[in-house]
């Protein structure tokens, strides 16, 4: 489940999650699971709204999922998945090839509202997205609302969590 709180204030952002932890805590009790909890991965986007690239660094463009003002945005990540030794060198070729491939997918998915924000830095960011927008709510996913009319539908086929029409 993806929830987005629609504020900056990280004292209610702390309240809700309490808040949640304790009803799904108690949910398990009364449905027999006293184990079940609150899960929480917020190092990496999700859902993603594109299919993660299989090119070295591995690459995913998401909705931030951490707990914090950017609750909800759109984020590219990169990262070396697998053991931490023995990383292969990032070569200014292969930073090229990742630079185009993630600006051709953000281009694809982004929307276009930030182009309204005179202090945009060109490509749409965390601030440059208008919060207002009726296709992205401010998310910058410009398919976000549509989304969110079809039931927050994610796909797990592919063991990410995809985002789904």
């Amino acid at each position: 489940w993806l929830f987005r709180l629609k504020t900056n204030d990280q004292n209610m952002a702390r309240k809700f999650n309490a808040r949640l932890s304790s009803h799904i805590k108690s949910l398990g009790q009364s449905v027999g699971i006293p184990d079940l909890f609150v899960k929480r991965q917020t190092t990496l986007p999700q859902p993603l709204v594109c299919p993660r690239f299989e090119m070295w660094p591995k690459t995913d463009i998401g909705l931030y999922s951490g707990n914090d003002k950017y609750n909800g945005t759109l984020v590219t990540y990169s990262y070396h998945e697998g053991q931490y030794y023995h990383i292969p060198h990032l070569q200014l070729s292969d930073l090229n090839k990742l630079y185009s491939e993630i600006s051709n997918s953000w281009k694809m998915v982004a929307c276009k509202c930030f182009q309204l924000n005179p202090s945009c830095c060109g490509v749409g960011c965390y601030n440059c997205f208008l919060i207002d927008c009726d296709r992205c709510d401010g998310t910058g996913w410009k398919d976000f609302t549509q989304w969110v009319q079809n039931n927050y539908k994610v796909n797990y086929s592919s063991r990410f969590p995809i985002a789904e029409f």
